[in-house]
């Protein structure tokens, strides 16, 4: 929804341009980087980029390459100007889906839908970490998987 709000006007090419090829052209030259020099890094300089986690190899290449600190707070804005427009869009999406398709749903509706997310991610968090986050969203995505499959057959059927 907030996509097709922000899209409003635009055609379908310059939707698909901004919404498919540039971000995936970005990620592709993203990877092909700092994946390369990594790889680059580990078999050729015989740095142990692997042994790190997830969370900390790309901070550690980055240690690795001249303006490393620049990079780093570059990636952590970045990470943060992600979080914070995701999280502005849900609850924009949220705000609208619960005011009966309110395409201005008012702010103190933005606002609860913020705190409630909010308050769900820190509730997740401190209980399990990222495994009670990934076992949450499967529980909670799977009755909805069962009512879209059950939309399609009855769609295809042309049952009403």
């Amino acid at each position: 929804m907030f996509i097709a709000r922000v899209s409003r006007g635009r055609t379908v090419r310059e939707f698909a341009f901004a919404v498919l090829i540039v971000p995936s052209l970005v990620c592709a030259f993203w990877f092909a980087v700092f994946g390369g020099t990594g790889i680059y890094l580990e078999l050729v300089e015989g740095l142990a980029v692997s042994s790190n986690s997830l969370e900390t190899a790309l901070f550690y290449v980055y240690e690795q390459l001249p303006g490393g600190a620049i990079l780093s707070v570059v990636t952590v804005l970045l990470i943060t100007t992600f979080f914070l427009t995701s999280a502005d869009s849900a609850t924009f999406v949220l705000g609208m889906q619960t005011t009966n398709v309110d395409i201005n749903p008012q702010t103190f509706i933005k606002v609860s839908w913020g705190i409630i997310l909010a308050a769900s991610a820190v509730v997740l968090m401190a209980s399990g970490g990222l495994n009670a986050l990934q076992t949450a969203i499967i529980v909670s995505a799977f009755p909805l998987t069962l009512i879209l499959l059950l939309m399609s057959i009855v769609k295809h059927l042309n049952l009403k």
